[in-house]
Parts: C-alpha cells; structure tokens; sequence
C-alpha cells in the first residue's frame, strides 16, 4: 500500500501550496508541491479569512516546507 501525508506549505493572498509525500513500505516514494489559486467571475481571489484559519491549521515547519 501507498501512503500520502500532506501539509500546507505557504499561504499566500490569493493561492497556497500544498507539500505531498507519498510513502511505500515505509520508505519515501516521491514528493511533491502543488499550487491552488482562489478564483471568482474576475480571476484569482483572495483566500477568505475562514479557509486561512483552516489551513494554518496543516501549515508545515519552515524546514519541511522548503524541501
């Protein structure tokens, strides 16, 4: 089986990052860093306050998040 952990790794004002492992027989299998943009009608948007209390919940340490 494959296991995937995933942290937040920065929280900008209209888009965040999301750090991704994934794990196979307890050794890392891969990692990677995916980018997601708060949009409307008009184009990116700022991340409302209650989706930035969320997520500073899963923020990652400063030396996860630069790897």
């Amino acid at each position: 089986p494959v296991t995937m952990k995933v942290g937040v790794a920065h929280i900008g004002r209209t888009s965040h990052t999301l750090a991704i492992a994934l794990f196979s027989e307890g050794r890392c299998a891969g990692l990677a860093k995916v980018v997601l943009v708060n949009s409307d009608e008009n184009g990116p948007a700022p991340i409302p306050q209650e989706w930035r209390e969320t997520l500073s919940r899963y923020v990652l340490p400063p030396d996860l998040s630069d790897q």
